[in-house]
């Protein structure tokens, strides 16, 4: 159960479902919250202990100016819709040259409190800090850009700063062949198989029979299991990605 609430935590703790804490969408009272789940959590048919990951907003750059630029974008989004002004995803050079009042300002800084922006080092050590401030070994990480490349480089480059050492492709591609378990999740999986496809290889030919995804998680114990290999195959499909921090 994704919540950013105790609602959800407790609905999450009574039914003994695993539960995602949406710091995305709010800070307030996330660890607080985590630990009363864990604390109501009852064991069921599905999960025999609380089992916890938060969201998070993550925007990842080569240099934390190229980050904050790229940010721009999510800030202006933002901001429209809590004014309920929605609008198409502007791009950074707009946003830039929005002309924001004080108050927006605010609102947009307000925002910003909650998402881990900047380049590699920072950005891991920023996400290392929050999984111990929730207690947490698993983050969910949602990445929105106005650039789809910088979408998949984003996420490329927290690979590369939570992984092993060596080849960027040749690590994502061992993982995800041995260490990922493959959640088939995505609309456009729906779509191909309303327009015909039966199996999973016949909407993903590059793939391996039997696999399709947007969502990937999992890894060997004691290394950090980083679910960008999907970069690597169908990057038109990356939507939200799964880090563990242990």
């Amino acid at each position: 159960i994704l919540g950013s609430s105790d609602q959800g935590a407790i609905f999450a703790a009574y039914f003994g479902r695993a539960f995602s804490f949406a710091h995305f969408i709010t800070d307030e009272g996330g660890p607080q919250i985590m630990d009363a789940y864990r604390t109501q959590f009852r064991p069921s048919s599905a999960l025999a202990a609380p089992q916890a990951s938060i969201g998070v907003f993550v925007i990842c750059a080569e240099s934390n100016k190229r980050a904050q630029y790229l940010a721009a974008s999510r800030d202006l989004s933002r901001l429209r819709q809590r004014q309920g002004r929605p609008m198409p995803f502007p791009p950074p050079e707009d946003a830039l040259a929005y002309p924001y009042t004080e108050i927006e300002r605010r609102v947009v800084g307000h925002h910003r409190r909650r998402q881990v922006v900047g380049d590699p080092e920072s950005v891991k050590a920023e996400l290392e800090a929050l999984a111990a401030r929730y207690g947490v070994d698993e983050i969910v990480v949602l990445t929105i850009t106005h650039d789809f490349a910088a979408r998949k480089r984003s996420y490329a480059l927290l690979a590369a700063a939570f992984g092993p050492p060596g080849d960027e492709q040749t690590r994502c591609r061992r993982w995800f062949r041995s260490n990922c378990r493959v959640i088939a999740r995505s609309a456009a999986t729906r779509q191909a198989r309303r327009a015909g496809a039966k199996t999973a290889r016949d909407c993903f030919p590059r793939i391996k029979p039997g696999v399709a995804m947007t969502t990937v998680q999992g890894g060997r114990a004691g290394m950090p299991a980083m679910a960008l290999a999907t970069a690597l195959y169908r990057p038109d499909l990356m939507m939200t990605r799964h880090i563990r921090t242990s």
